[in-house]
């Protein structure tokens, strides 16, 4: 097993290093260039890059880390399309089978990131050089004491988000916020048995930064039968099976139109569409958990 973690790991390594050099490489010239058909020549490129390293992620998780992963999808998604998706989150391997299951499926998939995150090794300048939104997210307290910083996160999510208004996306927002966890379910002891409580404002927060655009959701629903594993035991092959089903979901016509935090209304009626869609979603969990024993 600590062979297997060792040669996956490592390669997974190489891998990273080898597409982001390839990739800053494209990145630099498309700075340089003038613009029109050179631009878009090295814009493909880095694309070409992304899918590549993805591919190769796919290649060591099914062959050399042995992972079955059952991956459903529901719906018309098309790769010329726009979607926001949401999903539940219990570890660091939902990353690489998020991008596994969208990998030659639907656009390329992109994640909402803290902006210290730019400052990670290859990664942090590989997502920039891939257009990830990156957010300026202020806690509660530094808002009490600065308060003319309110609603500057959101301003800023914006603006990073309009680049996208006119190419095909994928941009996916995780509603807990965080990693499930036993110690964290005790805490908030939600009203659900496999899932934290979703946080709605993130997602309508992601809709109003594209003005009401987004009309589709894929709500991705990951089942480990094993239990949520650590990514050591996921490259190790202790991990022998994943589920992961996809559904489109019609997003009502005017969610993303109006103000999540000036409109109690609307935020009450959105609150409670996620909350059915998380409600659903661990009725799912749970049928599946039963089906596995």
């Amino acid at each position: 097993m600590i062979v297997k973690f060792f040669i996956t790991f490592s390669l997974t390594i190489l891998n990273t290093v080898f597409w982001c050099l390839i990739l800053f490489f494209f990145t630099g010239l498309k700075i340089i260039m003038p613009g029109g058909k050179l631009r878009q020549a090295c814009s493909r490129a880095i694309l070409f890059c992304s899918k590549n390293w993805i591919a190769c992620n796919n290649f060591m998780i099914d062959k050399i880390a042995g992972v079955d992963v059952e991956i459903g999808w529901k719906g018309n998604i098309s790769k010329e399309g726009q979607y926001l998706v949401i999903a539940n989150h219990q570890s660091w391997t939902d990353i690489l089978l998020l991008q596994k299951s969208f990998h030659n499926k639907a656009p390329f998939l992109r994640f909402f990131l803290k902006k210290q995150l730019i400052w990670l090794p290859f990664l942090g300048q590989a997502f920039l050089a891939l257009d990830f939104p990156f957010m300026n997210r202020y806690s509660k307290e530094y808002l009490e004491k600065h308060p003319e910083k309110k609603g500057k996160d959101l301003e800023s999510t914006i603006r990073s988000c309009h680049k996208f208004a006119k190419i095909p996306f994928s941009l996916i927002n995780f509603p807990e916020g965080t990693r499930f966890t036993k110690e964290k379910y005790q805490k908030q002891k939600p009203n659900f048995s496999k899932l934290l409580k979703p946080k709605a404002g993130g997602t309508a927060f992601a809709l109003e930064s594209f003005e009401g655009n987004i009309r589709s959701l894929i709500d991705v629903t990951i089942f480990y039968p094993e239990d949520s594993p650590h990514i050591v035991d996921f490259m190790n092959g202790k991990i022998k099976r994943v589920i992961i089903e996809l559904e489109e979901r019609k997003i009502p016509d005017h969610f993303g139109k109006c103000s999540y935090l000036n409109d109690p209304k609307y935020r009450e009626e959105f609150q409670d569409w996620l909350n059915q869609i998380w409600l659903e979603k661990d009725n799912r969990l749970n049928k599946l958990k039963n089906e596995a024993r």
